[in-house]
């Protein structure tokens, strides 16, 4: 039995979980473009498609069956004998309680929110397709970020650090979570609450000062306690009694070494303390769950509304290139699946011209949030067809 297959029939449900993913036929395995298996398998991981014991079991029933793809085989045993020390300390965060699933279904809303919602440092947003994007183009490639994020100093050290984050010896899921942090891309509370403006800004567990990010995972004084109660994770951790600098001064530190040892802690107590705030700022809150609502019904009214407006105004007729930006994503998304990139145009000029969401809805304005969200599936189901 491969190595981490509980039953016959969970391998089974492994390979035709792959299968469906890829496309692959068991007698006729071939990928459009450059991609590989391992990529894929990557891909699956951090999408969450496929846990990682799961994606590590198919590598192996892969390999034994000598499957043969159009792309170029790619670190096929995934450095498993570089990482067992990794591992070996991820099992015992694991026995010790401390889940590394940093999801919470309470907060899962505001995530989606603050992913359509916000421009992230780097232009970059991290989605299941950008991640795709990111892998087929082979992100270790420094030269490549430097032209898509520009030459400057800065730039150049967003790619730097992307690089060192992906040639890691993190597991995917975790690579993904740590690029998401140093961009700042978690919902805190000093973000959500343009979602929701009738909650506090303030730290959920000192409350003290407002909860950035530097605050959330690294200055809050409580956050200090964790990091000194995770301490033993490794002799020499990433931090000292009262952590120096920031939070992304730490993790470059670490990235730099190199070392399992010090990125460990990084990526088991972030997830840590991001679960516990959520189990504080979300304790017996629920999180209104987007509508799925009809796109032709939506694109009717968009319409309407535009050829209703009279105003000749600049503003005005910004607000009818929106809105017809918004009409034209709703035919692609209704017949041959589209991003919602093209929408955040219309949502941002929309906002921009009406000074509260209140208002739009009382001058007949779809809701521009549930449209995005919305177009977000589509493109998800688009790609995952």
């Amino acid at each position: 039995m491969i190595p981490g297959a509980q039953t016959a029939s969970g391998l089974l449900a492994t390979w035709n979980a792959v299968k469906k993913l890829l496309k692959l036929d068991r007698n006729n395995v071939s990928i459009t473009g450059e991609a590989s298996v391992d990529l894929y398998l990557e891909l699956a991981e951090i999408s969450g498609s496929l846990s990682q014991e799961d994606a590590t079991c198919m590598r192996k029933q892969l390999h034994k069956e000598k499957i043969k793809t159009t792309g170029q085989w790619k670190d096929w045993a995934w450095k498993e004998n570089a990482q067992r020390p990794l591992m070996e300390q991820r099992q015992l965060v694991v026995e010790h309680g401390l889940v590394l699933n940093v999801e919470s279904r309470t907060a899962a809303q505001l995530e989606w929110r603050w992913q359509l919602g916000h421009k992230q440092l780097t232009g970059w947003s991290l989605t299941t397709r950008t991640c795709k994007q990111l892998l087929a183009g082979k992100p270790g490639d420094c030269a490549a970020l430097n032209r898509k994020w520009g030459t400057s100093d800065s730039a150049r050290r967003w790619a730097k650090r992307f690089t060192k984050i992906w040639k890691s010896l993190l597991p995917p899921r975790d690579k993904s979570w740590l690029w998401k942090l140093v961009q700042h891309g978690f919902p805190t509370l000093m973000r959500a609450i343009k979602w929701h403006p009738e909650e506090s800004e303030m730290c959920s567990r000192c409350n003290d000062d407002r909860e950035t990010h530097n605050d959330l995972f690294w200055e809050c004084r409580r956050k200090r306690e964790v990091w000194q109660d995770y301490q033993y994770l490794t002799e020499e951790g990433p931090v000292s009694e009262s952590p120096p600098g920031n939070m992304l001064e730490a993790i470059d530190r670490a990235l730099s070494d190199g070392s399992a040892a010090r990125l460990f802690p990084v990526v088991a107590i972030f997830p840590r303390i991001w679960q516990d705030r959520n189990s504080i700022t979300y304790a017996g809150k629920e999180v209104r769950t987007p509508v799925t609502i009809p796109l032709k019904k939506t694109l009717t009214s968009a319409t309407a509304l535009r050829k209703g407006l009279a105003d000749r105004s600049r503003k005005g007729r910004k607000l009818k290139d929106a809105i017809h930006t918004l009409e034209k994503a709703l035919t692609r998304a209704g017949t041959r699946g589209m991003t919602w990139k093209a929408s955040l145009a219309a949502n941002s000029a929309t906002r921009k011209f009406f000074k509260t969401r209140e208002e739009a809805n009382h001058n007949g304005l779809p809701i521009f949030d549930d449209v995005l969200i919305r177009l977000k599936e589509i493109a998800l189901e688009d790609w995952n067809k």
